[in-house]
């Protein structure tokens, strides 16, 4: 659901990666003022420590657009577009609002096989 959002961060819930592949994430940016940009994270759980570590973040998005993040092996790694791992079984999407006003955006992921 897309929201506006003043600076924070917001984290998901974790989602299973049943599919054993990858994961396709659309960042949509709806509007936006001249001060707020967002960073979105995909991460991954490490099962021994407990800790989430990032896999893929987005660059600074500051103006109305949609970026499509992509997380899978075997993928031409593109600077904070894709990367070229394996996603692993327990993620979760992060996204850092900076700024002193407010930013409209929506993610949804996907998994891939």
């Amino acid at each position: 659901m897309s929201a506006a959002r003043p600076a924070a961060t917001y984290v998901s819930t974790v989602m299973v990666n049943d599919a054993n592949g990858g994961a396709v994430c659309v960042v949509d940016v709806t509007a936006e003022t001249a001060t707020a940009a967002v960073v979105v994270t995909i991460q991954g759980l490490d099962a021994a420590s407990g800790k989430f570590h990032t896999l893929l973040a987005s660059a600074s998005l500051a103006s109305v657009a949609t970026t499509v993040l992509n997380v899978h092996i075997g993928m031409t790694a593109a600077g904070n577009l894709v990367a070229n791992q394996q996603l692993p079984r327990l993620v979760r999407i992060s996204a850092v609002v900076s700024g002193t006003n407010t930013i409209t955006f929506s993610v949804g992921c996907s998994f891939t096989s």
